[in-house]
């Protein structure tokens, strides 16, 4: 959501005139006459002028750079009104503009100069000075300039995380009271507030944690506004933010009646009602569509809430909603999503069911939607249905739920199976570095984002059903997500052994994934200090499982057979290496880091770097083959001798034409690559 400056319910106002009934005639009007000077001087975001030019531009930002130091000598009562109006329309302006080099220009403006030093500066004076009275103009003009950047930019939202400044928007909240809320003022601020909570746990979902701190828990600050329905925007506000972050417990306290869920779904009826063309926006509520979805997304998560919704029309409004065609990728993406959330209820899957034309879209979305998350929920959403006995199967490639496996290449692994990586797309940075070092230790890694060339359904079922172990990657956007959950009921119903991994600061599953987690052992993976000791224990716990071996169809035998013993002796296996004198407890951090730095700068070699190596090694006369391998090539190179490595010494021969003792050179340079000195 942004900061327009103009944006309120008709409910929100209706109560602001309720609030006048004790004060005086000339306090009414004062108040009145502020309201009408600011819409007066900030104009909508559809008015808006178009962004300056390049050259206007920058001098645009070097005067928000000028006037933002001018702000810094200031005292906050005191903050120069022009100085703040002009960084609150920059803002502005930049919602126009789709030059991604703009942002970030704008980006490096406020953070180089600090404005959030006088976000900081505010809050500390929100908790000082009593509510009504500390919602001044040029506050809000201040707060709503940082509800835009939080909009405008993830960078902006993790600075705000770094700097603590979650725990001190809650404080400020926390000291606004629901009679302040009658105060037209007061209720502009407390949005603005509330945005920049709602904005930061959009754009950083992992940052719950930040959201949850002693004594500045969301919940326990938030709880109060849910009191009165009146301050609609408010209210609606509030229920955003808690979707995000609120345990299973906290919900049902949370959805004890129907009340919230009647409010957002008549929200996005007028938000849809809105707006004939573009993304739907209703002015007089300030949201978009999409992020009304992505509340009641992550409310349909909880199995508590799921039937409630459905009882209270949303199925006829996401029916509605694409039969209509939904105007843009993230309504759609919510939309469908809510649906496979949904299809994990028996009585929704049924409601689901009866409706033809939502079961026709879901259909026609599986085959031949664009979007391949929009697939993935519409395929998945089918399967549910078709597996239940309650919708005929499709018949799309993409769509059909039967789980064939693939057919075997001609050089089959002969093995109990992969590693399967299970994550929701938040992790995936850290996902993705679990695979490479998996793979540099020798498994056989499965991860969606290289196998869904297939049936999507079909490659996830195939996926569960050929593997050893699965890691399941846990956070709350796993467990918010009907993807991921089908995986892991797939999982848990042929029995496979399961590995938890927190992606997540200080998560601890509940519901449904609390269930199945039951009493495991977790790996840690959320800091990244924690990583090698973390990953050491991991590869204690996985084993031999997941680790291929090739059936031998190189044609070299007993030649390649005899070097096997001496590939393995040149290893050392993590019990090994403990007792050969591995760093353990102080050191173990110190010697991670320094493998980390080393495998990093091995990485970062180009061809010419390789040149060099394959020279040291006594290799020279194979550089034309490495003319365009780099340090990460290299590195898949190693992962080939290690995971397959008779088909990695059938290549030395028969591509590069090896003999014998070149082999050995090549072998023993590439584990050299591994060993930290």
């Amino acid at each position: 959501s942004v900061a327009n400056g103009s944006h309120r319910s008709d409910s929100a106002e209706q109560n602001g005139k309720s609030a006048h009934a004790g004060q005086s005639q000339e306090q009414q009007d004062d108040e009145e006459r502020s309201e009408q000077q600011q819409k007066t001087e900030e104009k909508p975001i559809e008015s808006r002028d178009r962004e300056p030019p390049g050259q206007q531009l920058r001098e645009t930002l070097d005067q928000l750079a000028e006037h933002i130091r001018g702000l810094q000598a200031a005292e906050v009562e005191s903050f120069n009104e022009e100085s703040l109006k002009f960084a609150f329309n920059t803002t502005r302006m930049s919602f126009h503009n789709s030059d991604p080099t703009v942002l970030n220009q704008l980006e490096q403006v406020f953070i180089s100069q600090a404005y959030l030093t006088l976000y900081t500066r505010l809050l500390l004076h929100c908790q000082r000075k009593p509510w009504p009275d500390v919602a001044t103009p040029s506050i809000i003009r201040l707060s709503d300039t940082v509800w835009n950047m939080t909009h405008l930019s993830v960078r902006v939202c993790q600075e705000l995380v770094g700097l603590d400044l979650i725990r001190q928007v809650l404080g400020a909240l926390s000291h606004c009271d629901r009679d302040s809320l009658k105060n037209a003022r007061a209720r502009r601020l407390c949005n603005g507030l509330l945005s920049v909570l709602h904005n930061v746990i959009r754009a950083l979902p992992h940052a719950r944690a930040s959201y949850r701190i002693p004594g500045y828990s969301v919940v326990d600050v938030l709880k109060h506004f849910l009191c009165d329905t009146l301050n609609a925007y408010v209210y609606t506000k509030v229920v955003l933010v808690l979707s995000f972050v609120v345990t299973e417990e906290e919900n049902r306290w949370l959805n004890v009646s129907d009340e919230h869920i009647r409010l957002l779904i008549r929200d996005l009826r007028q938000t849809l009602d809105a707006s004939e063309s573009g993304p739907h926006f209703c002015p007089k509520l300030g949201y978009q569509c999409d992020e009304l979805l992505q509340g009641v997304d992550n409310l349909c998560g909880c199995d508590f809430n799921k039937t409630r919704f459905v009882n209270n029309g949303l199925l006829e409004l996401i029916e509605d909603l694409l039969v209509r065609g939904a105007p843009n990728d993230s309504e759609l993406l919510f939309a469908v999503e809510i649906v496979y959330h949904l299809a994990f209820d028996d009585v929704c899957r049924e409601g689901i069911c009866q409706r033809r034309s939502l079961v026709d879209q879901l259909t026609g979305l599986a085959n031949n939607c664009r979007l391949k998350d929009v697939r993935r929920s519409a395929c998945g959403t089918l399967w549910k249905l078709h597996g239940h006995g309650l919708c005929a199967t499709p018949t799309s490639s993409h769509a059909m739920p039967l789980f064939s496996l693939a057919e075997r290449s001609p050089n089959p692994v002969v093995s109990a199976g992969h590693v399967m990586l299970s994550y929701q797309h938040a992790s995936q940075d850290t996902v993705l570095l679990i695979r490479k070092r998996l793979q540099m230790e020798g498994y056989e890694v499965w991860l969606d984002i290289e196998n869904m060339s297939q049936s999507i359904v079909s490659k996830m079922a195939e996926a569960v059903e050929n593997s050893a172990v699965i890691l399941m990657c846990m956070s709350q956007s796993y467990k918010n997500s009907p993807h991921c959950r089908h995986e892991a009921d797939y999982a848990y119903k042929l029995q496979k052994p399961i590995v938890p991994l927190v992606m997540e600061p200080k998560y601890q599953p509940d519901g449904w994934l609390g269930l199945l987690m039951g009493s495991k052992m977790f790996y840690d993976f959320s800091d990244e200090d924690l990583f090698e000791e973390s990953f050491a224990n991991l590869l204690k716990e996985l084993g031999g499982r997941g680790k291929a071996q090739l059936a031998d169809s190189s044609g070299l035998g007993d030649s390649v057979r005899s070097l096997q013993p001496l590939q393995h002796s040149m290893r050392v296996s993590h019990a090994e290496a403990s007792r050969e004198g591995t760093p353990c407890g102080s050191e173990a951090r110190q010697y991670a880091k320094h493998r980390s730095q080393h495998t990093a700068s091995i990485l970062a070699w180009t061809p010419a770097d390789v040149t060099g190596w394959l020279a040291e090694n006594q290799l020279a006369e194979y550089e034309p083959h490495f003319a365009d391998v780099s340090g990460e090539l290299l590195f898949e190179l190693h992962h080939m001798q290690s995971h397959a490595p008779e088909a990695f010494y059938a290549c030395m021969r028969k591509q590069l034409g090896m003999r014998l003792v070149d082999m050995l050179r090549m072998s023993r340079a590439l584990h050299r690559l591994s060993e930290v000195t």
